[in-house]
């Protein structure tokens, strides 16, 4: 019987060692989420985000390199979701094939 592709991935992951530095990164991260659960709503927010990503697109879609184009592109998506979902992320939307 073939295992589920996503089993598989959390048995790797079980087995694999810690890379130098990865548990104090992990800490912070966990951090800045906890600082941002926090903290108050600032007035407007998601309209800013939605600004600040589609700012991004425009401001990298005429660069010569593609690696420029593809970061703008990446990070504008991800503020443009930010601004859709809010601070919780796609955590909440469990029909989504990425959601938690």
């Amino acid at each position: 019987m073939q295992s589920n592709p996503l089993q598989r991935i959390r048995e790797w992951n079980s087995e694999r060692q810690e890379l130098p530095g990865e548990r104090q990164t992990r800490q912070q991260l966990q951090q800045l989420r906890e600082w941002d659960a926090q903290r108050p709503n600032i007035p407007g927010e998601h309209w800013l985000m939605l600004a600040a990503g589609i700012g991004t697109w425009i401001a990298t879609r005429q660069s010569a390199s593609f690696a420029v184009r593809l970061g703008g592109s990446i990070l504008g998506s991800m503020m443009v979701v930010r601004a859709a979902t809010g601070r919780k992320g796609l955590g909440e939307y469990r029909w989504l094939p990425l959601s938690k």
